[in-house]
Parts: structure tokens; C-alpha cells; sequence
């Protein structure tokens, strides 16, 4: 019975951590929440879709937004921008939370910003 307690353990601990950069996690909104470690140019915010594509606001006014495709290998996000700019790099979700690590050693955190549907009665 301990046997079967333990390898269940596993499977779940196994499940919780593998499935945490999924790239269903990673589709909606998110927001920059800090930054003050982060070395590439910050995006404000950045909305990903179910179909690979999504959208970013710059803090840079010369840059007020861009269309990007985007891909999820583990826990390495690849985008490329509609303007032929490219990044990679490694990520961890955990909750509402979205570190991007940069290749230097730096990193951003953002926050999943939940949407709320309300319906009018009419």
C-alpha cells in the first residue's frame, strides 16, 4: 500500500512539474510587473493565442506594438516578429507568474491578467 502511495506521489509530482510550461498555460494576457533586472527591450504587455500568433505593447513609445508567431519547445519560448526581429529564450510559469531568463542572466516577471466576461441583461 506505501508502494502504491509513493509511485501515485510520483506520477503527480511528475504531472505538476512537466506541465507547468505547457504552452496552454502560456496563452492570455500578461504584464510586466518588474523588470528592474531585465536587459533586452521590455514589453509592457503581451497576449498570446491558441494559434501560435499574439501581440505585444512596448514601454518604448517609438515602439507601440508588434504581431509576433511563437513557439514553446519545454520551457524555451521562440518569437519572431512580424518586423523580422527574433527572440529566444528559457521560461518558467508558475500560478499567475511568467519569468522570461535571458541568455545574460537577466529576467522580467509578468503576471497573467484574468479577463472577466460580464453579460448585459437587456
Amino acid at each position: 500500500m506505501k508502494n502504491n502511495l509513493l509511485i501515485l506521489n510520483l506520477i503527480i509530482s511528475f504531472i505538476l512539474i512537466n506541465g507547468c510550461n505547457s504552452s496552454t498555460n502560456l496563452i492570455g494576457k500578461w504584464v510586466l510587473e518588474d523588470d528592474k533586472y531585465a536587459s533586452l527591450p521590455m514589453v509592457q504587455s503581451m497576449e498570446f493565442f491558441k494559434d501560435g500568433t499574439g501581440i505585444t505593447i512596448f514601454l518604448e513609445e517609438s515602439m507601440i506594438g508588434d504581431g509576433f508567431t511563437w513557439t514553446l519547445d519545454s520551457n524555451r519560448l521562440r518569437i519572431t516578429y512580424y518586423t523580422g526581429r527574433a527572440y529566444a529564450y528559457n521560461i518558467g510559469i508558475k500560478g499567475i507568474k511568467l519569468t522570461e531568463y535571458y541568455d545574460d542572466g537577466s529576467y522580467a516577471i509578468y503576471n497573467k491578467q484574468k479577463i472577466i466576461y460580464i453579460k448585459n441583461k437587456i
